[in-house]
């Protein structure tokens, strides 16, 4: 397993920087499901190259990218699940608060997390049962946040489709959005934030966190308060047991009050 997480790290750096490369250059960009919905070149290339190193390291395994997804992931055996550029809008616009995540899950369970942040380089990595650590240094997070203590991220669908914003902010001590899963879940990882909700998502999202969110104790949940799993998608609340609790009660009462 040591030997995986070296070799794996090594090609996330060479993916870094065939990004940070790519910034000299003219993107070509392109919409998917709406027009704030971006991919370019850069993401294409860089899945190709990370999925073309997973599959000669591991012929036996599975690979599933953002940018080839084709509307399931079946979870049975060695799976890896990898977003090559997760905030694009932000690395198209600022060229900056993007990051690269990818997760391997085997029968379901998973067993490591890599989170590559692309504003300082540094490489998160969890490992089933052993811990999180962010450049081989351990990390751990202050527990039993509550809600009135802490900052939230919350998704702009969050705050102003569903209109959670409003009750959220009088309940938490403030809101932060940073507009990229890979980020604001960095920032629940590092201690700075007690929970990140999130209203639509995909599996390329919140696989890795849910490895991070087992080491640290912390949840991954679901809007019916069950815990993610890595194909799911839609609705996800990612931080503190509390935090996530009092977060929920919040979004369904709103729920209930607009049906």
């Amino acid at each position: 397993m040591e030997k995986w997480i070296e070799k794996i790290k090594d090609i996330l750096k060479e993916a870094h920087r065939l990004i940070l490369d790519s910034m000299k250059e003219s993107l070509t960009i392109e919409t998917k499901s709406n027009r704030r919905d971006l991919v370019t070149q850069v993401d294409k290339n860089v899945q190709k190259f990370i999925t073309n190193q997973l599959e000669t390291l591991f012929v036996n395994h599975k690979v599933v990218g953002e940018e080839s997804y084709t509307g399931s992931i079946d979870l049975n055996g060695h799976v890896w699940i990898v977003d090559p550029i997760d905030g694009t809008a932000n690395f198209v616009k600022q060229q900056k608060d993007y990051g690269i995540l990818l997760s391997y899950y085997n029968d379901g369970i998973g067993q490591l997390g890599f989170i590559l942040d692309g504003n300082t380089g540094d490489i998160y990595v969890a490992i089933k049962d052993q811990g999180v650590f962010v450049n081989d240094k351990r990390i751990d997070i202050k527990q039993n946040l509550s809600l009135k203590d802490s900052l939230i991220s919350v998704s702009v669908e969050g705050l102003f489709i569903r209109n959670y914003g409003q009750k959220i902010s009088s309940k938490a001590f403030g809101i932060r959005y940073k507009g990229a899963a890979v980020q604001d879940g960095l920032m629940v990882i590092n201690g700075q934030t007690g929970a990140f909700l999130a209203l639509q998502s995909g599996p390329w999202d919140f696989a890795a966190h849910i490895v991070f969110a087992k080491e640290l104790g912390l949840k991954c949940l679901k809007l019916d308060g069950s815990n993610r799993q890595a194909n799911d998608h839609g609705f996800c609340v990612f931080g503190q047991e509390e935090v996530c609790r009092e977060l929920l009660e919040i979004v369904k009462g709103i729920d209930n009050e607009n049906c």
